[in-house]
């Protein structure tokens, strides 16, 4: 519901440059909401890490985003089919695939690490491990 209010708002305001941190409080806080439904001013957010950043940054914070997606999917598919990890048995490396992959795909549901919060460390942490270790020698 919230993704939908979200494009919504982007396509009517013609957002291009972002509105700063939190931009999705603030933006979809000014939807009326049927009144007969309390709402609390953080009920209301993007639910989305790549509607988050398109709010928060515009276009160029899309394009970040999605750049660091692109940097996490390297390095986790180099750990799986080139590095050979979870056959090599690197219980660091196998946890970082791991934990990469779910923050990944949990910001279709929720901000995730575009809100740069604890899931944020944990995928610089996790992504950092997975470098290091696709760089060593076998």
């Amino acid at each position: 519901m919230e993704k939908k209010r979200a494009l919504k708002k982007i396509k009517d305001k013609k957002i291009l440059l972002g509105y700063g941190p939190q931009a999705d409080r603030f933006l979809l806080k000014s939807i009326n909401f049927d009144p007969k439904i309390p709402r609390h001013f953080y009920d209301s957010n993007a639910s989305n890490g790549l509607i988050y950043a398109y709010l928060c940054a515009g276009i160029i914070g899309l394009l970040f985003i999605l750049s660091i997606y692109t940097l996490i999917f390297h390095e986790v598919y180099k750990s799986i089919f080139i590095k050979k990890a979870f056959i090599s048995k690197n219980i660091y490396a196998i946890f970082s695939i791991l934990a990469l992959s779910f923050l990944s795909v949990r910001t279709a549901y929720e901000n995730g690490f575009t809100y740069f919060g604890v899931d944020y460390v944990f995928a610089i942490i996790g992504y950092f491990i997975l470098r290091k270790y696709n760089l060593q020698e076998k």
